[in-house]
């Protein structure tokens, strides 16, 4: 009898330590997700920054780019601070890249778009993307 009790106190600890271990891995996906975002977040202030502290070059347009061009060579601030922001975008983040986009008034549209592979089910779209709009 003794060795019964023993077995099932065994079996209910091994499904316990398995919902643990299912705890931790969403866990784990979901401090991942949020790490993502918070890249997202600090690497959009960066170029906001950037393009506020170059202001005339930001209204006239040089800051400007689309999802999936690389910034031109050159030697303008404003091209630097691209060449910059896309080079740390597809370092802190899975297939990261982004657009801006500005218009005359100062208004700009940051956006971000990464991989986030930890969040796929099965048919779904893997990509996150982040947007965010701030005056210059």
């Amino acid at each position: 009898m003794t060795m019964i009790e023993t077995l099932i106190s065994i079996v209910i600890i091994a499904i316990g330590l398995l919902g643990y271990a299912g705890l931790l891995l969403q866990s784990n996906k979901a401090n991942l997700t949020s790490y993502q975002r918070s890249q997202a977040t600090l690497l959009a202030y960066d170029i906001a920054d950037a393009m506020r502290a170059n202001r005339s070059s930001a209204l006239a347009g040089q800051y400007n780019i689309a999802m999936g061009s690389a910034a031109s060579s050159g030697s303008a601030v404003s091209t630097q601070d691209l060449v910059r922001w896309k080079s740390n975008l597809s370092k802190a983040l899975p297939s990261g890249d982004g657009s801006i986009q500005v218009n005359g008034t100062g208004s700009a549209t940051i956006t971000i778009q990464w991989s986030n592979t930890s969040q796929v089910h099965a048919g779904e779209d893997s990509s996150t993307t982040f947007v965010t709009q701030t005056r210059i």
